[in-house]
């Protein structure tokens, strides 16, 4: 049976009613003819003599009846109802319980009230200061989304800009279409509007503030880690992080099922001690791991091009020595951790946390990153879950140059209090996964070694990993003996 609306039936029945009518009045109206027809007949056989104008004026005018009917046809109430639902698009109001039509002026008020909330309320429904508010407006106001093609005005920049935000600032159902039209007394429809005109502005700033670093740019970065960190040459941090979907994807179901027991896309992050942003690629699998992001992605075409002599990234033991990357040495790698090893592996422990910092901050100002509300059924799909990513990823980086060390150390606290319990369960199941799998498989080809603990084969990033970790802890004062055992407590 055909699917129909409600506003299809009433029509249908109106019709039919209408119909009706002008059926039994077309009867009368023959009905009226036939007589009149019989009638000229009667009187020309017994009135000859009658003039023939005469004859007509005794009978009735049907031409007349039939316009007297269309008449009282279109005037009844019916029709008239049936008339101005056929002018309609819609048969039920389409207003919203709460909402009110605003114009200019009410826009202007509602966001002057908004700002005029003390900043700790504002921060805390837009996710930024009102500092960076106004300094985002300046730089998205004149973006060509916001002029429409039709010539009618669209409403305030700075509403549409609130409402966006918010939705970003949400987690779960808290940034769904219904709750912020009942927040903002506006239409189901207009939250993915506003927000689709901000993405749009806002993923136009990418090349500005999400870039891999000048010549000069390196430079000044380079110079800062070895300040902070005593790491020569050291560009950033890198590290992969996890994209939940709030249900199982549709596409590929069976390669978005992460360790954590639930489906995600994974992405990788590269980021420098101020947390800023480097680098971000994302919309893999999550059964592919971070280094084999890094190894299969874009970034692996771009390797010569990013880094210069002997720049490097630090990332945790997850990822392989490469001529660009160095990382937290394994514990049975190359025969065992040495004394000299666990301590260079502190120091780059030290520095390469500052990753694990950006994605705290990061989703904590950004709640929606905890689980993105999108159905993966297409590739399309992934990619939209993509540049919601990277939307976060510009408002990260351009709320950096306002928000006040404190508050970032907020977020990250409150980030990281949040998820302990939770990463803790997590790991441990993890490590126990891992642990039966080297039992029963032994070690990689990478990490194998002879019976006296030296490693076979040694490759120019292995020399490269040494020759950094001898710099690194004679010019912190430490020993770099190739003694094996427990660290001694006094150390550190």
């Amino acid at each position: 049976m055909a699917k129909t609306t409600v506003k299809q039936d009433v029509v249908d029945i109106l019709r039919a009613r209408k119909a009706l009518q002008i059926k039994k009045c077309r009867r009368f109206v023959k009905v009226v003819d036939l007589i009149n027809h019989l009638e000229d007949l009667h009187l020309h056989t017994r009135f000859k003599d009658i003039p023939k104008r005469s004859q007509d004026s005794s009978q009735f005018s049907t031409k007349n009846l039939q316009l007297m009917f269309d008449t009282l046809i279109e005037e009844d109430p019916e029709s008239k109802l049936l008339q101005k639902i056929e002018n309609e698009r819609y048969f039920f109001s389409r207003k919203i319980k709460g909402y009110k039509k605003r114009n200019v002026i009410n826009d202007i008020e509602f966001v002057e009230a908004f700002l005029a909330q003390d900043e700790v309320k504002f921060r805390r429904g837009v996710r930024m200061g009102k500092e960076a508010f106004n300094a985002l407006y300046e730089t998205i106001k004149n973006d060509t989304i916001f002029v429409s093609k039709s010539g009618a005005h669209q409403r305030s920049i700075k509403l549409q800009m609130i409402v966006a935000l918010t939705r970003l600032g949400l987690y779960g159902n808290g940034k769904s279409n219904k709750r912020l039209q009942t927040v903002f007394g506006i239409a189901h429809g207009t939250v993915d509007k506003y927000f689709e005109r901000f993405q749009a502005a806002v993923l136009r700033l990418q090349s500005k503030y999400v870039h891999w670093p000048s010549c000069s740019e390196r430079k000044k970065i380079i110079e800062k880690h070895y300040r902070e960190y005593g790491l020569p040459d050291c560009l950033g941090f890198i590290d992969g992080s996890l994209i939940s979907m709030y249900k199982g994807p549709g596409w590929h179901r069976e390669k978005f099922f992460s360790r954590k027991m639930k489906y995600a896309m994974q992405s990788v992050f590269i980021c420098d001690s101020d947390l800023r942003i480097l680098y971000n690629e994302s919309g893999h699998y999550r059964s592919m791991n971070d280094p084999g992001v890094m190894s299969y992605g874009i970034f692996h075409s771009k390797i010569d091009e990013y880094f210069e002599g002997k720049e490097y990234v630090v990332g945790d033991s997850a990822y392989k020595r490469t001529s660009w990357c160095i990382p937290i040495k394994k514990e049975g790698q190359d025969g065992g951790l040495t004394h000299s090893d666990e301590k260079f592996n502190y120091f780059l422990s030290q520095a390469r946390v500052r990753v694990d910092h950006c994605f705290a901050a990061l989703k904590g100002k950004f709640a929606s990153l905890e689980v993105v509300q999108v159905t993966v059924n297409s590739r399309d799909d992934v990619l939209h879950m993509v540049k919601w990513l990277q939307l976060c990823s510009i408002l990260h980086n351009f709320c950096l140059g306002y928000d006040t060390p404190s508050y970032i150390a907020e977020l990250i606290d409150k980030f990281q209090k949040s998820h302990e319990d939770i990463n803790k369960c997590f790991t441990v199941e993890y490590n126990r996964r891992v642990e039966f799998t080297d039992d029963a498989e032994g070690c990689d080809v990478e990490d194998a070694h002879d019976s006296n603990g030296i490693f076979n084969d040694e490759t120019d990033s292995d020399t490269k990993w040494r020759a950094l970790k001898e710099r690194v802890l004679t010019e912190k004062g430490y020993s770099v003996a190739m003694s094996y055992g427990p660290q001694p407590p006094d150390d550190y």
